[in-house]
């Protein structure tokens, strides 16, 4: 991935395409403009597409000092689209 081009003032959006230009990631819904990460918005969000026993189960390892694999993460079965 290139780095996100940010002044420190207006928005940046993750890039959609990899250098590869194959797709990365869509957006699919705007939920608005918070002035700090909404992070129970973040975590509902991904209990919604990856279940919650998944989600705790990722929080619980990063709570302990572990790391998650990126190829782990990669390898998750999407449960909402």
């Amino acid at each position: 991935m290139v780095p996100l081009e940010f002044n420190g003032r207006e928005d940046s959006l993750f890039q959609a395409y990899n250098l590869e230009n194959k797709k990365f990631m869509e957006y699919m819904e705007f939920l608005g403009v918070y002035a700090d990460i909404p992070v129970p918005i973040i975590v509902e969000a991904w209990e919604k597409a990856y279940g919650r026993d998944l989600i705790r189960r990722w929080i619980k390892i990063l709570e302990e000092g572990g790391s998650l694999s990126p190829s782990k993460f990669e390898n998750q079965d999407v449960i909402a689209k």
